[in-house]
């Protein structure tokens, strides 16, 4: 599943530029990947690029961003920073 979604990935990097919800939604994919493998640093790195984009494309309103958020607390959770997964 990674490899695919790495690959729509690149696809939607190339084709819809960083500030597009779906660009946004296959980064939060690739964080909980990531995530779920045990790579925090990797997950990390996705979901926060995830955030921005997401921020940007939608707004910090959207259901979108929200997702990303909870999956950002996911990962703070797993990797011990309990006070910033809580908000």
């Amino acid at each position: 599943a990674e490899q695919i979604c790495e690959r729509v990935l690149a696809v939607r990097r190339a084709r819809l530029g960083p500030r597009h919800p779906d660009l946004a939604s296959t980064l939060l994919n690739l964080a909980a990947l990531a995530r779920e493998r045990g790579d925090y640093a990797r997950a990390m790195g996705r979901a926060v690029e995830a955030a921005k984009g997401a921020v940007a494309a939608v707004g910090e309103e959207h259901p979108l961003h929200a997702r990303v958020l909870g999956e950002l607390a996911r990962i703070r959770r797993e990797t011990g920073d309990e006070r910033t997964a809580l908000g």
